[in-house]
């Protein structure tokens, strides 16, 4: 989007570029925030929405304590903490898990994106005080296909095959398996849901309301049943941090089983190191708006569906739940494209002859064994 388009959008957005932010938000533009967009003069605008001048020069100042900036900035230390901690719960800044507590700025677009829609969800606020940030927030992430960021983003995530469709495949590793995922996040007590945020923003720009039921993937009907889940460290962030949902055995249970009927996708950081899961759709999800883009941002799973011709009625349920149109029914038999599927196991779990089957077809080095470190920044020029 070039800037004579970008700055009738925000215009529309907010009815006016008169008066402009405060250079403030435009030095927080050129340093902390240049590099995660391409639309950078919607910047200093989204900015100024999220953050009073006073913020945006302790997040200037970022990383630092509480403490220490108090100190640079002449104001009582727990009234600063205050401050600090009230922008983390809103999702606008992070904090380290542990003392002493580092205030950091966020390094990734989407991550800042859903961060401040998790924030807005976990206090059970309305967006629409709000829905100028949220409309400049989405116009921010909004990127058209460019060779440097897609290089980039490529399979930076990964998707994981619904259980039901490999339970009996032997060689499914742990970070594959999603029944071992959350049985083991659940016995540690470090296992938190949340409601999509891409399903929250979706709703409120086309509907100017909240509505769970926006698309038809997964139902969603309150702010204590989302689908998209946290685990491990991350889980313990977001429960000490931003007063998350930890729900207990059997809520989890009903989720995961929920999930696992959905033609949601499941979507993780592309390592075994596994930190969070969405359960992501065609609709809503920010991810396929890349993916519509030509962004070859999910990595397939390591499993391919198999067709068992002699089982295969032509029902054309799993052409139905395929969300990349990567099986279809063929004179009265599933064919399955392999250069569109990307694994997820949709189509096998609700065969009812069980002419589906999936295999592993790429070897465990296709998921890197590395810690999970936030990407998506944008490649220097």
């Amino acid at each position: 989007m070039n800037e004579e388009k970008q700055r009738e959008a925000v215009e529309e957005i907010v009815g006016s570029l008169s008066p402009k932010p405060k250079e403030v938000y435009y030095e927080a533009a050129h340093g902390i925030f240049d590099k995660m967009t391409m639309n950078r003069f919607v910047t200093p605008y989204l900015l100024r929405e999220l953050f009073t001048p006073l913020e945006m020069e302790m997040v200037l100042a970022m990383p630092a304590t509480g403490e220490e900036l108090a100190e640079k900035f002449g104001m009582e230390t727990e009234k600063t903490k205050e401050m600090l901690n009230r922008l983390v719960s809103l999702g606008r800044i992070i904090s380290s898990r542990r003392p002493p507590f580092t205030y950091s700025p966020h390094m990734n677009a989407i991550a800042f994106r859903d961060s401040i829609g998790v924030g807005l969800n976990a206090n059970k606020m309305d967006w629409m005080p709000h829905i100028k940030a949220i409309r400049l927030m989405c116009l921010w992430v909004k990127m058209e296909y460019d060779e440097r960021l897609a290089k980039a983003v490529k399979h930076e995530m990964r998707v994981i095959p619904k259980y039901e469709s490999v339970k009996n495949v032997p060689g499914v590793m742990f970070c594959e398996n999603m029944k071992e995922i959350v049985e083991s996040a659940v016995r540690e007590r470090q296992f938190v849901a949340a409601r999509c945020v891409c399903r929250s923003y979706a709703s409120y720009m086309a509907e100017g309301r909240d509505n769970p039921n926006h698309c038809n993937c997964l139902q969603e009907h309150g702010s204590e049943d989302g689908h998209c889940f946290s685990i491990s460290r991350q889980a313990e962030y977001f429960a000490t941090q931003r007063g998350a949902y930890c729900p207990d055995e059997e809520a989890a249970w009903k989720l995961f089983e929920e999930a696992e009927c959905s033609t949601a996708i499941y979507t993780t950081p592309n390592t075994r190191d596994t930190t969070f899961i969405c359960s992501c759709c065609a609709d809503c999800c920010g991810l396929s708006e890349y993916e519509k883009q030509g962004f070859e941002v999910r990595k397939p799973s390591r499993f391919r569906p198999k067709v068992r011709q002699e089982r295969c009625v032509g029902c054309k349920m799993c052409e139905k739940r395929c969300a990349y149109e990567a099986i279809q029914v063929v004179d009265g038999k599933a064919v399955v494209a392999g250069g569109k599927c990307l694994g997820c196991g949709n189509c096998v779990v609700t065969c009812k002859t069980k002419a589906l089957k999936m295999e592993i077809v790429q070897p465990p080095e296709w998921v890197p064994d590395m810690p999970y470190v936030e990407g998506w920044y944008l490649p220097e020029s």
